[in-house]
């Protein structure tokens, strides 16, 4: 939960920002809320309220993204896990 004391802090003059939100439960997604949507707010907002006050195609672009950058580091994770790092080198491979 945000409070009042942590929506102030997000915002400056003449500054465009976001709060951006990383969740990876139930399934890995971005929430991206303009800073101007929050100005307003003087009670905690939960994670329903700023999915619904975030922009949802900001937001999806930074998912599209996250997913993939979840994917690649999966793939390193697997090509550098002990046993083919023992394969590469009794095959003579650089790591």
């Amino acid at each position: 939960m945000l409070t009042p004391s942590d929506f102030d802090a997000l915002f400056e003059t003449n500054v465009e920002g976001y709060l951006a939100v990383a969740v990876s439960f139930p399934q890995p997604t971005w929430v991206l809320v303009p800073t101007a949507r929050l100005v307003q707010r003087e009670s905690p907002a939960g994670m329903a309220l700023l999915n619904a006050l975030g922009d949802k195609e900001f937001s999806s672009k930074w998912t599209s993204e996250y997913v993939l950058l979840i994917c690649r580091s999966c793939r390193d994770v697997i090509a550098r896990s002990f046993d083919q790092l023992v394969q590469r080198a009794v095959d003579g491979w650089g790591l």
